[in-house]
């Protein structure tokens, strides 16, 4: 999808974009506020989109489960612990590379004593020659997406 027809979809409904953050020339993220993802562009191509709650180590097992009924097993794991202004930053993250290059991920991380952290996104694996054709948010979750071959992309 490009970025006309995300503002288009997410304006019915009900979503505002942040300012632009920028990451080199070709790539901008937004936040959709009024508690909606992230998504970000390459060039004017939807490539990532990003959604981060509150959670309970409950509900990230639930997924996992569902996850790996759906995908198999993670194709990378990772476990880390960081330290940011002197608090332990702790992220365990998850990783499927699906067909046609696209990637899921799924993660659970805390900031010091903060609420646990719940991230899961789409994104693609190698930018890419793939776009994002529609995506499905249902009470604040991605619940569906579809890909569409393109023109490859450059994104550094």
């Amino acid at each position: 999808m490009t970025t006309d027809q995300i503002t288009k979809l997410a304006t019915e409904k009900g979503y505002t974009f942040s300012n632009a953050i920028k990451s080199g020339s070709s790539w901008t993220t937004f936040i959709l506020l009024s508690d909606g993802p992230a998504i970000s562009f390459c060039g004017n191509v939807l490539s990532s989109v990003t959604r981060t709650d509150k959670s309970n180590l409950h509900e990230f097992v639930h997924l996992m489960e569902r996850w790996k009924q759906a995908l198999g097993a993670p194709d990378e794991t990772a476990a880390s612990q960081d330290h940011s202004s002197g608090l332990p930053v702790s992220r365990l993250e998850y990783k499927w590379t699906r067909q046609e290059n696209l990637k899921q991920d799924i993660s659970f991380s805390q900031f010091g004593i903060n609420d646990l952290q719940l991230s899961y996104s789409y994104s693609y694996d190698r930018l890419l020659d793939k776009q994002l054709r529609w995506l499905s948010i249902d009470s604040g979750r991605i619940t569906s997406l579809n890909v569409a071959v393109r023109s490859r992309l450059s994104c550094a």
